[in-house]
């Protein structure tokens, strides 16, 4: 499990600053995209794949509540 103590200051500081954009993140993600920066890839890259995974997020949830709606009516 992944916990703000166990960031470096400069880490914290990139969520601190997230977090006043307006951006609420798991630090577990936070981690993630961190070492993929390290790694070198590019953050267009990470970009896209972050956009990717909050569209199937919401196709997910779209999903979900029609068949939650399906059951209920039966």
């Amino acid at each position: 499990m992944y916990s703000l103590r166990n960031f470096s200051q400069k880490e914290r500081e990139l969520m601190e600053f997230a977090e006043l954009a307006g951006i609420i993140m798991n630090p577990r993600i936070l981690r993630s995209i961190i070492e993929l920066l390290q790694a070198n890839t590019s953050p267009a890259s990470i970009i896209q794949m972050l956009s990717e995974l909050s569209i199937f997020r919401v196709q997910e949830k779209t999903r979900r509540q029609k068949m939650l709606k399906h059951l209920s009516e039966k």
